[in-house]
């Protein structure tokens, strides 16, 4: 029997944590937050996350009927470079939210990034700027509205678990089917 319960999947960063939910079939609920702020020290950004998933799962009834993916974090930073203080910020991101919400009994998992992409965009080696643009031109020909690029990769992600955990269920992302050849 496939999973029926919600799935949050997140597109984890500083400055925009993209945030996708949605039970498998549904159309995703998108959302983005920043953790991070510029006079930041060190653990403030990973505070800020623990406080949201904290809130995010107390709104729910049943965690065992939850079930968090997050994009597994890079070994290099958003523009492609090796900036060691980001990379650690995303991994720290990444744990504390993963960490936290295992200990509450909530199954978390991270996604690799290429993975998701081959199995959303065909393509799992295409760069980041890219596959964020045709990440949101494949959400928007399925019929779905992510307000920005990181909501984008955050439904790619969801679309993947969701296909992990209940596959079939939701719809193609073939370019044929759904128009989103080019970005």
């Amino acid at each position: 029997m496939s999973y029926s319960g919600l799935i949050i999947a997140l597109d984890v960063s500083k400055r925009c944590t993209g945030i996708a939910e949605a039970r498998p079939g549904e159309v995703p609920r998108f959302a983005h937050v920043a953790f991070g702020k510029a006079d930041d020290d060190f653990f403030d950004a990973d505070a800020r996350a623990v406080g949201w998933i904290a809130d995010r799962l107390y709104l729910e009834p049943d965690l065992t009927q939850v079930r968090l993916v997050i994009e597994a974090p890079l070994q290099r930073d958003s523009t492609g470079g090796s900036n060691v203080g980001t990379i650690l910020q995303a991994y720290a991101l990444c744990k504390v939210i993963g960490g936290f919400a295992r200990r509450r009994g909530v199954m978390a998992i991270t996604g690799n990034v290429a993975t998701v992409r081959k199995a959303f965009l065909g393509r799992g080696n295409l760069g980041g700027e890219e596959a964020k643009r045709r990440a949101k031109a494949t959400c928007e020909a399925l019929g779905w509205a992510p307000p920005n690029l990181d909501c984008a990769d955050a439904g790619a992600l969801l679309w993947w678990a969701c296909e992990k955990w209940a596959p079939g269920v939701m719809p193609a992302v073939d370019p044929l089917f759904t128009g989103a050849r080019a970005a």
